[in-house]
């Protein structure tokens, strides 16, 4: 039987406590913070093959985000 290669879009937010005079400030402060994201397991054969943080993933009609959509891919023997 074909195997596919199936990337499957997550989403999801991350919160931190940040010092700040304005609410842009608080904004820009995080967005200047190292990576939060260190070793994360998986199971089962999945992977994790991105994570980024983002002030917007989508402006109006623009999206900042690379994958937005499921897809698979025909893997050849």
């Amino acid at each position: 039987m074909p195997e596919y290669l199936v990337t499957i879009p997550i989403a999801g937010f991350i919160v931190k406590m940040i010092e700040a005079a304005s609410e842009k400030e608080a904004i820009d402060n995080a967005m200047k913070e190292p990576s939060p994201f260190g070793k994360m397991d998986f199971l089962n054969g999945w992977e994790l093959e991105n994570i980024d943080t983002y002030r917007h993933i989508f402006e109006g009609n623009i999206s900042h985000i690379d994958v937005s959509e499921a897809t698979a891919e025909l893997e050849e023997e």
